[in-house]
């Protein structure tokens, strides 16, 4: 097992540096892959659920017209 023989440095930090990020920019262009992904994930699952959302409609009026048209 490795013990730690000396206490690290700490790294100076500007005023601009919060949590290892210097700017929302850098944090972007670092992860840009990541934020693109998580994007088009939540695009996806949004088109999803207006189409499910608009089946279900859908299917609800074609019952209601059925229920309708034998009650008469």
């Amino acid at each position: 097992m490795l013990l730690q023989t000396h206490i690290p440095n700490p790294e100076e930090t500007g005023t601009e540096q919060q949590f290892g990020w210097y700017t929302l920019g850098e944090f972007l262009m670092t992860n840009w892959f990541y934020v693109t992904a998580v994007i088009l994930i939540g695009a996806i699952v949004l088109m999803y659920s207006k189409y499910k959302k608009q089946e279900r409609q859908k299917r609800i009026d074609e019952q209601n017209a059925n229920e309708s048209s034998t009650n008469r």
